[in-house]
């Protein structure tokens, strides 16, 4: 959790790098260009749902893998074999990333949104707005 919190300036540079429409801005003039039109505290946009992404991922995975760990372990004690751990190691990653992906969604939508988008509509063109359910996309 506290990588987290001193990678989400990375990421967001990434983020917005990869949004970006000209491919010239390099990682650096991103990254002063967030601090000096939207403040430093900008680089921390999306850090509530990167934190998310984390403790939701992390704990899903080395809990499905601790529980597969054991119900695979024989009776004696011996641990199971290196590819019935890579087999457990693949299935709590799939799992964890299916957990996790919800909170990555919303941290790269934060992480974007002060720059680009005033709304979620920007993201999902045609998607009703929450208000208004009835609202027909445009043609």
């Amino acid at each position: 959790m506290l990588a987290s919190c001193f990678v989400q300036p990375l990421d967001l540079v990434k983020t917005r790098i990869q949004v970006m429409k000209s491919a010239s801005a390099s990682p650096a003039s991103v990254m002063v260009r967030v601090v000096r039109h939207e403040g430093f505290l900008a680089l921390y946009s999306g850090l509530s749902a990167a934190l998310l992404r984390q403790a939701t991922y992390t704990t899903t995975r080395l809990g499905i893998y601790t529980w597969l760990f054991e119900t695979f372990s024989k009776a004696d004690g011996t641990p199971p074999s290196l590819p019935q751990k890579a087999a457990m190691g693949m299935t709590a990653g799939v799992i964890g990333s299916f957990v996790g992906t919800p909170a990555e969604v919303g941290k790269v939508f934060s992480s974007n949104q002060a720059h680009h988008h005033k709304s979620s509509n920007d993201i999902f063109p045609g998607r009703p707005n929450s208000h208004d359910l009835r609202r027909e996309p445009p043609s």
